[in-house]
């Protein structure tokens, strides 16, 4: 506004002054489009960019929340996997236990007929034997 003043001798107190109306008005009209301009330029390209940072930071969140869910249904498969193993190594261990508890009894009634005197021949008790192992073995 100085060196409009200074350019035309104008008085700055006359106000019907029709020129320095359409300057201001071309000066706001200037200031404006600048900034329309940089709003084209700078402005809507950055908020393009977030939009898109945004969908695919939306879409990596969901990615990893299905990502914990096969986790969580990998790791409970594990578990049950694991209790199954327990168990069956525990079935195992019992058939083993019952398998040494049936040689004692089966001794143990083989040693009480000998001692009562009813001696089958060595051949019959050593058929009996193996069949009785073989069945444990089976087992």
């Amino acid at each position: 506004m100085v060196d409009y003043f200074y350019r035309t001798k104008n008085d700055p107190i006359d106000l019907n002054d029709e020129i320095l109306k359409k300057e201001i008005t071309s000066g706001i009209s200037k200031i404006l489009s600048f900034y329309r301009q940089q709003e084209k330029d700078l402005i809507l390209p950055q908020f393009e960019i977030l939009g898109n940072m945004e969908n695919s930071i939306i879409k990596l969140l969901d990615n990893m929340e299905s990502a914990t869910n096969k986790l969580n249904q990998l790791s409970i498969e594990q578990q049950s996997l694991s209790n199954r193993q327990r168990n069956m190594q525990a079935s195992f261990e019992d058939a083993k236990l019952l398998k040494t508890r049936f040689r004692k009894i089966f001794e143990n009634y083989v040693a009480a007929r000998e001692s009562l005197g009813w001696n089958p021949s060595s051949r019959i008790k050593d058929e009996l034997i193996k069949l009785a192992l073989n069945q444990l073995s089976d087992l």
